[in-house]
């Protein structure tokens, strides 16, 4: 089962990637439109362009950000259960001389540091991984939408001078 969710909140960090690159490209589209002329037809067609980057805005943050956390939860709890059962069978297998003359304290940090890497697995798979994802993403819709047309008007204009 928890393969299922696992598979359901790798679905919404993608989706929320497809809308990272929507959202700012449905502004663009906003903002080109009101250069525009103002007849009626293109006021419907601004006021639908609007719409479309709110709805894309309202997904994320009412519909697929709540089901990534909801989805998440269990795999959270699941991980930090398996971390205190560790902790506690490690802790009942050791021998009754260790429990007499070592400080059980150091044993209880060590379990809560453990649940701090669980913490730092959750910030990095959730805020790091996405903007590392987002950067290389951004990097070539600009160099395909900038560059990509300019090297290859370059490239066709220089082979059509060679033959």
């Amino acid at each position: 089962m928890l393969q299922v969710h696992i598979l359901g909140v790798i679905l919404c960090l993608v989706l929320k990637r497809v809308l990272n690159v929507l959202e700012p490209r449905q502004l663009g589209i906003v903002i080109s439109r009101l250069n525009t002329s103002k007849s009626e037809g293109s006021i419907k067609v601004l006021a639908l362009h609007v719409f479309l980057y709110i709805f894309y805005r309202w997904v994320w943050s009412s519909i697929l950000d709540p089901i990534r956390k909801r989805l998440w939860t269990p795999i959270k709890q699941n991980a930090l259960m398996a971390l205190k059962k560790g902790a506690y069978n490690k802790i009942m297998g050791l021998s009754r001389d260790f429990h007499t003359e070592k400080r059980s304290g150091e044993l209880y940090v060590s379990i809560g540091q453990g649940t701090s890497i669980i913490e730092i697995l959750d910030t990095a798979l959730f805020h790091l991984v996405p903007v590392l994802v987002d950067l290389v993403v951004a990097i070539g819709y600009l160099y395909g939408l900038l560059f990509l047309p300019f090297f290859l008007r370059n490239i066709i204009a220089k082979r059509l001078i060679t033959s």
